[in-house]
């Protein structure tokens, strides 16, 4: 989106000083704009989150474990909702290696082999906004806000893990 920048009063302001303006205000009172309808956004998703899906007690077997993460990934690149689900940022604008790249299995799929293909075990986060801290460390994923979510998919997916993929779900999701 390409904004024209103006220059002249800000009808808000009022204080007689020339100013660039955008969108017919000041840069401040442009930004408070902004910021409000962002936020009036924010509440709207709250208020309709993207549901998680339902999904049949399905256990991959490893030796179609390449076909069935080939089927998880071509499943989220067509459904998802093109949205951060940490900071709700829209990813519409990535192209789809950024969009792949943006689909992230909550538990790591070279360790938890039995649920690497199950859709509960998915999350959206920005290629370019969230993924680096999601992958950072324990401390700073367990910091994000869709974290509780995480933990809430996790739960589903524990009765689908063997005894040894048990023992071996960090501490942050118990």
């Amino acid at each position: 989106m390409i904004t024209k920048v103006v220059f002249g009063n800000c009808p808000i302001c009022k204080d007689g000083v020339e100013k660039a303006l955008i969108t017919g205000k000041c840069l401040y009172h442009y930004r408070r704009f902004r910021n409000e309808v962002l936020q009036k956004e924010k509440k709207r998703r709250k208020l309709n989150p993207h549901p998680i899906p339902k999904v049949k007690r399905v256990v991959v077997k490893q030796d179609t474990y390449g076909k069935e993460l080939t089927m998880w990934f071509n499943y989220f690149n067509v459904n998802a909702k093109r949205e951060c689900e940490n900071c709700e940022a829209p990813l519409t604008h990535y192209n789809q290696e950024d969009w792949m790249g943006s689909q992230h299995h909550i538990l790591e799929k070279s360790i938890f082999l039995s649920v690497a293909g199950n859709l509960n075990n998915h999350m959206v986060l920005g290629k370019w906004c969230c993924r680096g801290q999601w992958h950072s460390s324990q401390m700073n994923a367990q910091k994000m806000e869709c974290f509780e979510m995480a933990k809430l998919r996790v739960r589903k997916l524990i009765p689908l893990l063997t005894e040894e993929e048990k023992r071996r779900i960090p501490d942050m999701y118990k």
